[in-house]
């Protein structure tokens, strides 16, 4: 890989909702203006399958005290969820069963679904960067996909910190986030990073 694309396709109107990506545009400027704030913390949420991920290789980007990790099967569960994603925070990973349509968390005997809707409707996200180990959760083609919902604001007036979401249109997801993380550590935007990884 040589190149990086990002891409604004809206959970609404066929990914042309005009108004979603004005207020995005709106953030964005704020943003790189100051206007938000900014945080030097990060959460890593990860689901029981994947416990031995750990902070997800966020220390490289952040330092111990200042990453949320939390892997405990017992308290991966939805409503943990809902209560972590909707903190302030820089940058939030999830690594959970997932489709478009919302993440599942496994508790005894079941799963928890949080359906896209949650962030749509009653609570939107607060970190600004997410990265989404979540499969088919990024895929833009399928209305209200929910990795849409991690960056736009919300039906309603509710608003979100969004930015930015890697995640994967179909099965599977970011693998080696060191590869990812490190690059970014060392001053890279999230593209170049991006590519950095592909490259590893």
């Amino acid at each position: 890989p040589e190149i990086w694309v990002g891409r604004l396709h809206t959970p609404t109107s066929n990914g042309d909702d005009v108004a979603l990506i004005n207020d995005y545009f709106a953030r964005n400027h704020k943003f790189r203006k100051g206007l938000l704030g900014c945080s030097n913390e990060a959460l890593a949420y990860v689901d029981d399958d994947w416990q031995g991920f750990g902070d997800c290789a966020f220390d490289l980007m952040f330092s111990s005290g200042n990453i949320e990790t939390i892997t405990d099967p017992i308290i991966t569960d939805g409503d943990r969820y809902k209560a972590e994603i909707n903190q302030y925070r820089a940058w939030a990973q999830v690594c959970a069963h997932s489709s478009p349509n919302g993440h599942s968390f496994k508790i005894p005997g079941g799963s928890e679904w949080v359906p896209n809707t949650y962030l749509r409707d009653t609570n939107p996200p607060n970190a600004f960067f997410y990265n989404l180990f979540a499969c088919s959760n990024a895929r833009f083609t399928q209305p209200e996909y929910m990795a849409g919902w991690y960056i736009f604001d919300k039906i309603g007036g509710s608003k979100c910190n969004g930015l930015a979401a890697i995640g994967s249109t179909k099965t599977g997801s970011m693998l080696a986030f060191e590869n990812f993380y490190g690059p970014m550590a060392a001053g890279k935007c999230i593209g170049d990073a991006y590519v950095d990884w592909w490259k590893a």
